[in-house]
């Protein structure tokens, strides 16, 4: 199989600052990718091709439980603009800190 054949399967979604760094990378490799965040501000400074931003999200500032919050608050639309975004992947990767 050829890397053409086999790199729409994969898919990665970047959550947060560290998530949107890491995901970038496998975006600029051809891989289909969707970066999340609740900072518009931080949506901004990233060069992606889609993004995704938490309703209510006006950055969580390293505060756990205010991420989880919103993370939860947002999952069906999050997963909904996963599939829309890659509907053709089978393996789908988090990167998150």
């Amino acid at each position: 199989m050829y890397r053409k054949e086999y790199i729409s399967f994969y898919g990665f979604l970047g959550i947060g600052q560290f998530g949107m760094n890491v995901t970038r990378r496998f975006e600029e490799e051809g891989f289909p990718c969707v970066v999340a965040n609740s900072s518009e501000e931080d949506l901004a400074t990233k060069n992606a091709k889609n993004k995704f931003h938490f309703r209510n999200g006006k950055g969580c500032h390293k505060d756990r439980k205010k991420s989880k919050a919103l993370l939860k608050e947002n999952l069906e639309l999050l997963i909904d603009e996963v599939r829309s975004k890659m509907p053709a992947i089978t393996t789908l990767f988090i990167c998150a800190s």
